[in-house]
């Protein structure tokens, strides 16, 4: 919500621009490769629509897919013969519509890009099944007082028959934990380096996974993907269950 009170709609004109926007992606293959929105998505929204006004050109190639920086653009492009156009409003709006499903576009897909993604794929490609980035957990409806926001995994696994590494749905999430039929699921943390806090985060997103999607904690395995271990955290994560895997091999 933008600073300073409760958030404002967006116009007719912000509307329909954006709308014209989404269906030109849409007719065009845009991929949309955007993770779900947050403070850092935020930002890089409100840089893309402050080039646009700083008179930044953008083209080719690198339209070819949607993240959230060129989405500021673009929509800074869209809506530029509309006024009074606040792009924190206009952000709210989008992200809000992201989580809804209202403003995606229809190609959407996963594509690696940070070394950690990469990291994953490969585990992906070793191991098969539907991986699910950014599976959200926990939340204010399950098992505690009713305080705290969503969390989200870097991957859930489940050892499906179809391959695939999956943007966040939760319905198809849902769906998939419903029917697993006893096949293996996997809570995933991704990191360069084995450490103590990916050790704690794979603990913490076990049980927050299990309360929000009702599971039983014995039904779930915990894994840490990195690309360097450490032999006396490997040893750690044994005591503890937890399997730890690296290109070059894996610890169970």
């Amino acid at each position: 919500m933008p600073r300073g009170g409760k958030q404002r709609p967006v116009d007719d004109c912000g509307r329909q621009a954006l709308r014209h926007l989404f269906d030109d992606m849409n007719q065009g293959g845009v991929v949309d490769i955007r993770k779900p929105p947050d403070g850092n998505r935020h930002g890089q929204f409100v840089r893309g629509w402050s080039e646009f006004n700083a008179g930044k050109k953008r083209g080719g190639k690198g339209l070819s897919q949607l993240t959230w920086n060129n989405l500021g653009w673009r929509a800074a492009v869209a809506t530029r013969s509309c006024t009074d156009v606040d792009p924190e409003v206009v952000y709210e709006h989008l992200a809000d519509g992201y989580t809804s499903r209202a403003w995606r576009l229809k190609k959407a897909r996963w594509v690696p890009r940070t070394p950690e993604d990469h990291l994953l794929q490969q585990y992906w490609r070793a191991h098969g099944g539907q991986i699910h980035v950014e599976a959200p957990v926990g939340g204010a409806d399950a098992r505690w007082d009713g305080r705290g926001g969503i969390r989200r995994l870097d991957g859930l696994r489940i050892d499906a028959t179809d391959d695939a590494i999956l943007l966040p749905d939760e319905p198809r999430i849902r769906k998939a934990l419903k029917n697993h039929n006893g096949a293996e699921i996997e809570v995933i943390e991704v990191k360069q380096r084995l450490n103590r806090t990916v050790i704690g985060q794979t603990q913490a997103g076990r049980l927050l996974l299990c309360a929000r999607y009702e599971l039983d904690p014995e039904q779930v395995t915990e894994v840490v993907v990195c690309a360097t271990s450490d032999p006396a955290l490997e040893w750690v994560c044994q005591q503890l269950g937890i399997k730890v895997w690296t290109p070059q091999g894996s610890s169970t």
